[in-house]
Parts: C-alpha cells; sequence; structure tokens
C-alpha cells in the first residue's frame, strides 16, 4: 500500500498500461504474484516514477 493523493485516478493510469492495481481508501494496492516477471516489476516502478506526484512522499503526523 502506498498513499495516495488521488488512488483511483492511478489505478485507472495503470490499467491504461495493462497493470492492475486496487485503490483502498486514500492508498494504492500493489500486489505481486509467483508469476509475476522481473519486467512486471520494472513496468511498475516506472509507472510509480511518472506519477510520483501523484504519491504521498512526506511522513504524515500522528497523532500518537
Amino acid at each position: 500500500m502506498l498513499q495516495s493523493k488521488e488512488a483511483d485516478k492511478l489505478v485507472q493510469q495503470f490499467a491504461a498500461r495493462n497493470v492492475v492495481v486496487s485503490s483502498r481508501h486514500d492508498g494504492l494496492r500493489i500486489s505481486f504474484h509467483v508469476y509475476n516477471t522481473l519486467d512486471d516489476v520494472r513496468a511498475v516502478l516506472q509507472l510509480l516514477e511518472e506519477n510520483l506526484n501523484q504519491l504521498v512522499t512526506e511522513p504524515v503526523a500522528s497523532d500518537r
């Protein structure tokens, strides 16, 4: 899970590139399986890099 500013939008962008991910609340869920290849991982990393501005990269303040 990666916290995202617009998870639903990212899901659509990934789908346009034939990468299946899902959104959970404000997060982007990416789950690899045994049948995924190293090229699949590289494709996901490339998409994440291209959309880094839509991910939350700063720590979130905690109430704890």
